[in-house]
C-alpha cells in the first residue's frame, strides 16, 4: 500500500513553514538612491519658476517703495537694512547697463517695473564716507521729525518704523553713558542726536 504521511506529519510540517516563513524582501544591499530618490532629489533642487521669481522680485520693490514713502526718494542704507540695500545697489548696477544698451541680467519685466516706480531717481541720504552709516540713520531721524513735527522724536513709534525705532534706543542708551566712557566720535553722535531731539536745544550742531 501507498505510504501517506499522517496529517500530524502534515501538521508539523505547516507549523513550521509558518513559523519560519521565506522572506520574499529584497536583501538589504547598499546600492545607491533609487531613480524615484533621485527625482525626487531632483525636483526638491529645481530653482523657483519664473512666475516665483518675479513674485520675490516684486516683493522686494514693495519694500523699497515702502521706504522711501516713509522718508523720500532716498537710497536704503546700508545700516537701515543691509540685505535691501545690497539688492537695490545690484539692482542700479543692472538697470544702468540696459540704459546702456547692454542686456546683462536683467530682464525685460524687472526693467520695466524699476523704470514705472523711478527707481533709478533716489540718491544718498549722506555724501561723506566719514561715519557714513552712522550719518544715514541720523537723516533718516531729521525727516522724521521734519514730517511729524516737533522736537520730541526721542520715541520714534515701532509702528511707523521698527528698525528707526530700534536705532534711536541705541543712541538713547549710549547717551545714557558717563561722557569718560565714549570716545570722540561717540561723544559728538551723542551731541547731535540730542540736539536733534530736543533733549539739549542749548547745543550747538556738531555735523
Amino acid at each position: 500500500m501507498p505510504c501517506h504521511p499522517s496529517p500530524k506529519a502534515n501538521n508539523k510540517e505547516n507549523s513550521v513553514r509558518i513559523e519560519n516563513p521565506v522572506s520574499t524582501k529584497e536583501p538589504a544591499v547598499a546600492f545607491g538612491p533609487s531613480k524615484l530618490q533621485l527625482a525626487t532629489a531632483k525636483k526638491e533642487t529645481k530653482m523657483p519658476a519664473l512666475c516665483d521669481r518675479n513674485a520675490m522680485f516684486d516683493a522686494q520693490v514693495e519694500l523699497i517703495l515702502e521706504f522711501r514713502r516713509k522718508f523720500g526718494p532716498y537710497r536704503v542704507p546700508k545700516a537701515y537694512d543691509d540685505r535691501l540695500h545690497a539688492v537695490e545697489r545690484r539692482w542700479r548696477g543692472n538697470y544702468k547697463q540696459r540704459q546702456n544698451g547692454k542686456k546683462g541680467t536683467m530682464s525685460d519685466y524687472r526693467f520695466a517695473r524699476l523704470s514705472s516706480a523711478n527707481f533709478i531717481d533716489a540718491h544718498s541720504l549722506c555724501t561723506s564716507s566719514r561715519d557714513a552709516s552712522w550719518r544715514e540713520m541720523a537723516k533718516l531721524l531729521e525727516i522724521y521729525r521734519d514730517k511729524h513735527g516737533g522736537g520730541d522724536c526721542a520715541v520714534v513709534p515701532a509702528s511707523f518704523d521698527q528698525k528707526l525705532h530700534d536705532w534711536v534706543l541705541a543712541q538713547l542708551k549710549l547717551a545714557s553713558l558717563p561722557q569718560r566712557d565714549l570716545n570722540t566720535d561717540q561723544k559728538r553722535n551723542v551731541l547731535y542726536v540730542r540736539r536733534l531731539m530736543g533733549t539739549d536745544t542749548s547745543l550747538q550742531a556738531c555735523l
